[in-house]
């Protein structure tokens, strides 16, 4: 769950509570009522507020006339517990220890940018839905991978651009994390990147792929390096594709001791050249859990139709993720314990 939702849980419950006191100052505690029961009665609905993820002022209003009928209706005498009929199913609280991440297996346009866009703030739609605290997006997402077979990256707009700001606006409204890949123009060079934007619609970070593939399709690309990014109390490290084959940058992230590793890839599986034994391993050199968003489709010859988003942990695949359509699936990451598994809320599909 992301600071910004505990905040505001946590405001709600507060809310709640003086609810309660100035009711019992303003007329005294109601017949055979405790306020055991009623303090039972805010845990209980502060934390449905928070499932529902709804966040308006209309909250405290309804909070206010639920907390006087329910406390009116008066209780038993002394401290009570919650009756099994109640709604109150415990594993149905959010755990504050988990965050859950939407990985969008994208088959993105490289002839159109502002289709991939929408296709991106259509899966922050479907992201929030699902309760996900963050989005990962695969490489060059918003671009195409083989975008520079039909634009001159050299054209590239100056970083920031201006169709970042929608994004921006669009992590601040759905209150969610995204790792956006995208192919970044600063001055006179152009790097193949990720934005790290928080959920504010704050850029907290870059990441620049470093290791560039000597081809036409990333030749434009200057390399880059990498360095954590705190994301949400987090130390995330990122990597692009090809990095997460690069022992050099899993050694720097684990001597930084980062919570957790994050890559946005194109990364079709050719013989011989997969990047499933790369991101095994990966996993299995470092006490951080893996989680991978890849790119589906065809862009031109190449065939992403059959490549793996997922997660990995201790060199094993825990959630695998293939389509040949664009896909938002979630997993949720236990802080405490490493775990990655699959969100219950399934998948969905954009087109």
């Amino acid at each position: 769950m992301s600071s910004r939702r505990r905040e505001r849980g946590s405001r709600g419950g507060l809310i709640g509570g003086q609810v309660v006191e100035a009711y019992w100052a303003l007329v005294g505690p109601p017949l055979n009522c405790s306020r055991h029961s009623v303090a039972a009665f805010w845990h209980v609905s502060s934390w449905k507020w928070e499932v529902l993820n709804v966040w308006t002022d209309t909250r405290w209003a309804a909070a206010l006339c639920a907390g006087v009928l329910i406390v009116s209706a008066g209780c038993t005498r002394g401290p009570v517990a919650l009756p099994e009929n109640s709604g109150a199913d415990p594993s149905s609280i959010p755990n504050p220890d988990t965050t859950r991440i939407a990985l969008l297996h994208m088959a993105s346009n490289p002839r159109h940018a502002p289709a991939n866009r929408r296709t991106i703030r259509q899966a922050m739609t479907v992201a929030e839905s699902q309760g996900a605290d963050w989005l990962v997006t695969p490489e060059l997402a918003e671009s195409g991978y083989a975008f520079a077979r039909h634009r001159d990256p050299d054209r590239l707009p100056q970083y920031p651009p201006s169709w970042l700001q929608p994004i921006s606006q669009a992590a601040d409204r759905h209150d969610l994390t995204v790792f956006l890949g995208f192919p970044q123009h600063v001055k006179n060079r152009e790097y193949n990147a990720v934005a790290v934007i928080d959920d504010s619609g704050q850029v907290v970070g870059v990441h620049r792929k470093n290791d560039v593939i000597p081809s036409p399709l990333e030749s434009w690309a200057t390399p880059g390096s990498s360095r954590p990014i705190e994301v949400d109390g987090a130390s995330v490290g990122v990597f692009v594709c090809a990095d997460a084959a690069d022992r050099k940058i899993a050694r720097q992230y684990r001597a930084a001791g980062v919570d957790v590793m994050i890559s946005s890839a194109a990364w079709y599986p050719l013989p011989g050249m997969g990047p499933l034994p790369f991101w095994k391993r990966l996993s299995a050199d470092s006490p951080a859990p893996f989680v991978v968003a890849n790119t589906t489709g065809r862009q031109g010859r190449i065939d992403f139709r059959r490549s793996l988003s997922g997660a990995f942990v201790d060199g094993r695949p825990e959630v695998k993720i293939r389509s040949p359509r664009t896909v938002v699936e979630s997993v949720d990451w236990n802080r405490r314990t490493g775990e990655v598994v699959s969100a219950p809320e399934g998948r969905v599909l954009l087109n």
